[in-house]
């Protein structure tokens, strides 16, 4: 005999908090996404607009180490660091087993005339990390083209 499920109520859901006066959380965004929504402009966060994305996959980290976590931190930082500089931010990092990537974008969430300068310059420097980083080896790819910004996902 195959039963199915029984028909339960949809759940409503809950309004989402307003996210701009909290400092704590605003540490998680990026600068220019809490400006506008501190600025009441959330609404305007998504959006079609020309951007660069950059790629880049890095190996010689053991995931294994007992100090695994504090190189992993000190390179990201170091990442972080070369992207500001040229006014990229670092949107993901993935860890798996086909490798470690991360994706980092120019012209979103704030947009330049050179974005695609400002990008290659910035594979140009992160091309060679400082050797205390432990990385052996960094693949980069760099595209330009039309890109979505803005919120993923519903709110549930």
């Amino acid at each position: 005999m195959r039963r199915s499920a029984p028909d339960l109520p949809a759940l409503p859901a809950a309004p989402l908090p307003d996210l701009a006066p909290d400092l704590a959380l605003n540490t998680w965004l990026l600068p220019a996404v809490a400006a506008r929504l501190r600025a009441g402009n959330g609404e305007f966060l998504t959006e079609l607009r020309p951007a660069v994305a950059l790629f880049l996959r890095f190996d010689g980290l053991d995931y294994e180490a007992a100090d695994a976590g504090v190189q992993l931190d000190g390179f990201v930082r170091w990442v972080q660091v070369v992207l500001q500089r040229f006014a990229g931010v670092l949107l993901q990092l993935t860890i798996g087993e086909k490798g470690s990537y991360l994706y980092a974008a120019f012209g979103a969430p704030t947009i330049h005339e050179d974005d695609a300068e400002r990008a290659v310059a910035a594979a140009l420097a992160l091309r060679t990390p400082p050797p205390e980083l432990a990385i052996s080896a960094v693949q980069m790819g760099v595209a330009q083209g039309t890109l979505r910004t803005g919120a993923y996902g519903g709110t549930t």
